[in-house]
């Protein structure tokens, strides 16, 4: 570990000196990175035949594409070259055209967390991606379109980070868990063309090979860190102030990650390997406990939020036979977040997500084909735990004030959301045979098949019952009959029953410390109960591959059906391919459905779980200490705001055309990807459903208010990429060079956001006494800079930048100043087209357009092109008998841009117009020992 320690403070020394001269850094790490790139065009002059210097040396391209290039791989040596936040497998993907992240989930305020990001495919929703970790589906369908962060991302500053509801969204991230990239074999994202054997995704599917054991006894451990030392924050001058005071945990001014791995491997019997990695992420983010309008009542003080990751990962394989092969895995990665309300007292909340993962893959050989099966089990959860459980909520006035122990109180109650999952997936595939000869060619197929089965069990509970109090009331006197009234009777309580948690006594004069004052809340809503959802899904899907010469065609179709909509989804996929003269051109023809709305399901019935009450003697006299009790308050009826009815599934339809070419040791791709979303979900009000509100049960709906989900959601998406890289990395002397240039343009639009999320026009209806009717908000016109245009039509509001130019570099120099010395060089640059934001033009609102009321925008550009450039600098130092002690460094926005990722309006301090950056520079620390 001396060497170790040794690397780190030289890295420490060179940082100190990039601080201060960062163009000689940059030119230094351009050069190392870049020679080679002089001497691109000298290909034929560059030795090839002979690259393996080093078993560590790159044999491969950056990525790899299938035959149809409708997919790419990730390898463990791309994995282990890029720089990044290690917050997950998602940060891997800035790398691949075709993936884009949120805008402002890159924001340089919360550099403290530790989830992975939310990321789109081709243009979709960034929670119908089908994530699979060895053939098993992670996804988390609680509530991904929600999030602590959502309000930010959504262009507003509501939120603190935190519910303060009692029967709160909790929201999750799509990957049901976090993944520590270091277990990852390969990587592959299927974004067009897909296979029949892949269904429940709308965007695309992101598949992950774990690592197996290998042969012989191997181990590693290492640490990493990195704070708000080693990172440049930028933020607006509007809210520096309130960012470096900050008491809100979306803005984190300070904070303290660390990561630790603790990995063994091997084979404890000639035919079985077992590997084991227990990897540990804490986040320290200390904050003020209270905002200012609270701190002088409360007494201002430092309190730490944390973040918490484990990852607990087993493997084992056997090979019980020569034809079957038995590979089980276990996966544990709970995350948890500490937060804490500003405005309030004993507010902390853990908010629990991630879980079990488990499964086991069985492979035979059956001679004439290959026979895979798989049977998992997961259980993922969403969850709160308050740390007191109630809630007391405070009135203001002057009666009040005096009161030292009243203000708001409590942290709500312990909430378990799960989703459990129980799944069974086998897929044949033929050995390729012949069909027949034609003329000197032979037409060749490759058949395969398979199904799914999948129960899932998902849960909404209040492991114990709380209550939320409210309208306390004070009392300074005392009356003849001994029971307690307001404070204009001039009537004082000086006690409070011994089991009445909802009243309190206290002194509040220092000249008559024994005379008691108090006070009592009078209404109370009790929590307790559970919805639940069940969804049966089964599938079954066919394919063929066919060869004749240089052609190729893949037809397959998928079946899918659930018990939600107990529909038959028929999906047909096809693609194409032919080659000639070094080149391929693809077609592909194709339909893709997402998944069920099990969070959708999981809200209906959830007024029950709240029933109101009331002090009995409420009204007149109130309060007596001796009988303090409560009766069900009937002038609160259990009214739902939303009305429930089946919905379909949503799906993409999908046209991709591709072209490839070879030259000079180059790959050159060309693809287009045209898709259209039908039948998706978003949030509608009854009205414009035309759900007749008269005919509904007064007693069981809120009229006034009353939403549903509907399946009205469009959206058009045209994708372009043209992909460059080396087939072979280049040698230069002793070292070699791979590099991979991308660019992507993409066209999104959609006439809404999320399944939460109203539609972009108008979200309730307006009645227009003039005509004498109500009017219903347009979901099919929308006014955008002055123009009445088709709802759809609008551009997308997040994950929106238009283009993007992606440069990767990994380069690698064995024996670097010393024989036992190698270096490794990972570069990652992106350009990024300006940003811009539709904001309301409420002053240009059309009142009525075919007796619709069609919503306003005006299209802002807020951003330049941004430009950012990571580096990953990587030192192994081999040691003998096959061990070596390593060192990376991570260095974010090399060049400390001011890029900005969003914009946002903070309506509660009247601050418009705020801009969110992405982070400035930042370091990353990582150093170990592996055997």
């Amino acid at each position: 570990m001396i060497l170790i320690i040794i690397i780190i403070i030289i890295l420490k020394k060179g940082i100190k000196l990039y601080k201060k001269n960062t163009f000689s850094f940059s030119l230094l790490a351009l050069s190392s990175s870049f020679c080679y790139i002089s001497t691109a065009g000298l290909a034929k002059d560059i030795e090839l035949k002979d690259l393996n210097i080093s078993a560590n040396l790159p044999s491969k391209p950056i990525t790899t594409k299938d035959k149809y290039k409708g997919s790419s791989s990730i390898s463990k040596n791309t994995i282990s070259s890029i720089a990044g936040p290690r917050r997950g497998l998602t940060d891997i993907l800035k790398i691949n055209p075709n993936v884009t992240f949120a805008n402002t989930q890159v924001s340089s305020k919360n550099q403290g967390e530790l989830d992975s990001q939310d990321i789109s495919i081709n243009g979709a929703r960034s929670y119908q991606n089908n994530f699979i970790i060895d053939g098993m589906s992670i996804n988390n369908d609680l509530n991904p379109s929600s999030s602590l962060r959502v309000s930010q991302e959504m262009g507003s500053m509501s939120s603190i980070g935190m519910s303060q509801t009692a029967l709160p969204d909790i929201g999750s991230i799509s990957q049901g868990i976090n993944l520590d990239p270091d277990l990852i074999e390969t990587l592959n994202v299927y974004d067009s063309s897909v296979s029949a054997k892949y269904g429940s995704f709308q965007g695309g599917v992101v598949e992950t090979k774990t690592r197996n054991p290998r042969n012989g006894f191997h181990g590693k451990i290492s640490s990493g860190y990195t704070s708000d030392k080693y990172t440049k924050i930028f933020v607006d001058e509007k809210e520096k102030n309130d960012f470096e005071n900050s008491h809100n945990s979306l803005q984190q001014p300070k904070f303290k990650k660390i990561r630790n791995i603790v990995e063994l491997e091997g084979y404890v019997a000639e035919n079985l390997g077992i590997l084991f990695n227990y990897s540990r992420s804490r986040s320290t983010i200390p904050l003020l406990a209270y905002s200012e309008n609270y701190a002088e009542k409360y007494g201002q003080e430092t309190k730490n939020q944390t973040r918490k990751n484990d990852n607990f990962f087993l493997k084992a394989r056997y090979f019980a036979t020569d034809n079957l092969t038995i590979t089980p895995s276990f996966i544990y990665a709970p995350s948890s977040g500490a937060y804490h309300n500003p405005a309030a007292k004993n507010s902390k909340q853990t908010y629990n997500s991630g879980g079990l993962i488990s499964s086991i893959d069985l492979d035979y050989d059956l001679g004439f084909g290959k026979l895979n099966q798989v049977i998992g089990f997961s259980n993922l959860n969403s969850s709160r735990d308050a740390e007191h459980e109630y809630y007391k909520l405070w009135s203001t006035g002057s009666r009040f004030n005096k009161f030292k122990t009243g203000g708001n109180s409590g942290g709500f109650g312990d909430i378990d959301q799960t989703q459990k999952t129980l799944s069974y997936k086998a897929s044949l595939d033929f050995e390729k045979a012949k069909i027949l000869d034609i003329g000197d060619l032979s037409l060749d197929h490759s058949f395969s098949m398979g199904l799914e089965l999948k129960k899932v069990d998902a849960s909404y509970k209040i492991k114990r019952a709380f209550n939320v109090y409210s309208v306390p009331s004070v009392y300074s006197g005392k009356t003849v009959n001994g029971f307690y009234g307001p404070e204009d009777r001039q009537e004082r309580l000086d006690r409070c029953h011994p089991d009445d948690e909802a009243c309190t006594v206290e002194s509040l004069y220092d000249w008559d410390p024994s005379r008691l004052d108090g006070y009592a809340y009078m209404k109370k809503d009790t929590y307790s109960g559970e919805t639940k959802a069940k969804i049966k899904q089964y599938s079954f899907w066919l394919q063929d591959e066919l060869e004749l010469g240089n052609l190729s065609l893949r037809p397959g179709v998928r079946f899918d059906k659930d018990s939600y909509t107990n529909k038959l989804n028929v999906a047909p996929r096809f693609v194409s391919s032919y080659e000639f003269s070094n080149s391929k051109i693809t077609l592909g023809l194709n339909r893709y459905y997402g998944r069920s709305p099990l969070a959708l399901m999981l809200k209906e019935g959830r007024e029950d779980l709240k029933t109101s009450y009331k002090r009995k003697r409420f009204g007149g006299i109130l309060y007596d200490p001796d009988d303090p009790s409560w009766e069900i308050d009937t002038s609160v009826l259990k009214k739902s705001d939303r009305f429930f009815r089946k919905l379909k599934t949503p799906y993409d339809d999908e046209l991709a055309i591709g072209f490839d070419t070879s030259f000079y040791n180059l790959d050159l791709g060309l693809k287009y990807i045209h898709r259209k979303g039908k039948n998706l979900i978003f949030d509608a009000d009854v009205i414009t459903e035309g759900i007749d509100i008269s005919k509904l049960d007064k007693n069981k709906y809120n009229k006034s208010d009353l939403r549903v989900f509907t399946n009205k959601g469009e959206s058009k998406t045209d994708i372009y990429t043209v992909t460059l890289s080396n087939k072979i990395p280049y040698k230069i002397q002793n070292s070699t060079h791979a590099f991979e240039l991308a660019f992507n343009y993409t066209d999104a639009r959609s006439n809404s956001l999320a399944y939460n999320s109203f539609v972009q026009g108008s979200n309730t209806h307006k009645t227009d006494s003039s005509l004498g009717k109500t009017q219903k908000p347009s979901y099919k016109y929308l006014k955008l800079d002055g123009k009445i245009i088709n709802i759809e039509d609008a551009p997308a509001e997040d994950f929106n930048r238009k283009w993007s130019l992606r440069l990767s570099t990994i380069s690698k120099f064995p024996n670097f100043l010393s024989p036992k010395l190698d270096l490794t060089v990972g570069n990652t640059f992106r350009l990024e087209a300006p940003l811009k934001r539709l904001q309301l033009a409420t002053d240009e609102n059309v009142e009525n357009y075919n007796g619709h009321y069609v919503t306003a925008y005006r299209t802002k550009k807020i951003s330049g092109t941004g430009f950012n450039w990571d580096i990953r600098l990587g030192l192994v130092y081999n040691t003998s008998k096959n061990s070596e002690f390593f060192a990376n460094l991570d260095v974010l926005n090399v060049l400390n841009k001011k890029i900005v990722s969003g914009e946002i309006d903070r309506y509660s301090k009247d601050i418009s117009n705020v801009k969110i950056y992405q982070s400035g520079r930042s370091f990353y620390f990582e150093g170990g020992y592996r055997w």
